[in-house]
């Protein structure tokens, strides 16, 4: 539905009683798995077979991703590998009823980082009670398609259209140090959508309810990019996949031998972000980090976020303790961040962009959020 239309059917018909929003008029619910799937892991990934196919009607919000195991044994000799129960799926991905990406190709570990960061709302699945890092993990992910208050939210009205998703499990080497002596666990995947339904005409006291929620034209792009660090010096990375208003980053960095590790003062010096000709700022690793600290406290509690090792945060939204707008980019932007690579000569960076394809009149609420 274009914009236009959909102002139209938000605005009660000749001029009558005020409209009901439609966040109080619609629903969120969450129906039965549409897919499961179970498999010992194994010595190399297994793809789920045959490849799920969903029909959510309504307005997707996103996907409850449920991972749970049984019968793993660790053994004396190996030890769990680092967020093991994060490492159980090597891939996830969502697409249209095209085929074009929603949730683009990444790791439950990214996900996972993308709904304590950039959603913190939704809180850190490694807080939760049912939360388990062991051999036979247990864990449950927010992959979510819109941002909140249906910004992005995805409307697929039409039952015959369905989208696909792809789950690949990983290889047990993923989760321990070594294999001897151990017992894989037999994981089990579940997912099922969470939806906004479409409300009724009008309520129970006959006042007219919006019928297309607000952000519906927006589009929600999470997407990954891995830089490969020269051994020495000062690196200048070019983070790429520009092109909307960027929401948020993660920044991942890995050690040659695939460890997560942190940037420090001393060795990586100012961090410098870049978009075309302006310095958007300067900062030590460690100031980056008391910025996280700030930025997410009302949400994670006064003992910190506990944030995990090599991993670094820039959010451009809005929080109840402040926050920076959007970042606005171009395909042609030059966006690029300069810093010391002694921590992690010859590692990895890996970046998860948050970004939002606006194209739409936006409601001056959602904003920014």
């Amino acid at each position: 539905m274009s914009a236009a239309a959909a102002a139209a059917a938000n605005t009660p018909a000749g001029g009558g009683q005020q409209a009901v929003p439609f966040l109080l008029g619609s629903a969120l619910y969450t129906e039965a798995p549409f897919g499961s799937f179970t498999a010992q892991l194994g010595a190399v990934q297994q793809p789920v077979t045959p490849v799920w196919q969903v029909t959510p009607g309504n307005f997707l919000d996103g996907i409850e991703l449920t991972i749970s195991a049984t019968g793993g044994v660790l053994g004396t000799t190996a030890a769990l590998t680092s967020y093991a129960a994060l490492q159980t799926i090597n891939y996830i991905s969502f697409q249209d009823t095209g085929g074009g990406p929603i949730l683009y190709p990444m790791g439950l570990f990214e996900y996972a980082l993308a709904q304590k960061y950039l959603r913190p709302w939704a809180g850190d699945p490694q807080r939760d009670a049912s939360y388990s890092n062991t051999i036979n993990p247990h864990v449950v992910v927010d992959l979510s398609i819109a941002v909140k208050d249906t910004l992005a939210i995805l409307s697929n009205t039409d039952a015959r259209a369905q989208y696909r998703m792809n789950v690949t499990l990983a290889p047990i080497t993923s989760i321990v140090t070594a294999t001897t002596g151990v017992t894989a666990p037999t994981v089990t995947v579940t997912a099922a959508i969470r939806s906004h339904a479409q409300p009724p005409a009008t309520d129970y006291a006959n006042r007219p309810i919006v019928q297309y929620p607000p952000g519906l034209g927006v589009s929600r792009k999470l997407q990954q990019q891995t830089i490969a660090l020269p051994a020495s010096g000062t690196a200048t990375v070019q983070l790429s996949l520009t092109g909307n208003e960027i929401r948020g980053l993660i920044l991942i960095f890995r050690s040659s031998a695939g460890a997560l590790t942190d940037l420090t003062d001393a060795n990586a010096g100012n961090i410098q972000f870049r978009l075309d000709n302006g310095i958007q700022w300067t900062m030590l690793p460690s100031q980056i980090i008391t910025r996280m600290e700030q930025f997410y406290k009302q949400y994670f509690g006064s003992y910190g976020i506990g944030r995990e090792t090599g991993v670094f945060v820039l959010p451009r939204f809005r929080s109840p303790n402040g926050g920076d707008p959007w970042l606005p980019t171009v395909e042609q932007s030059y966006l690029s961040l300069n810093f010391g690579v002694s921590d992690v000569a010859s590692g990895t960076l890996e970046v998860v962009y948050d970004q939002l394809a606006v194209g739409v009149a936006l409601d001056p609420s959602l904003e920014s959020i």
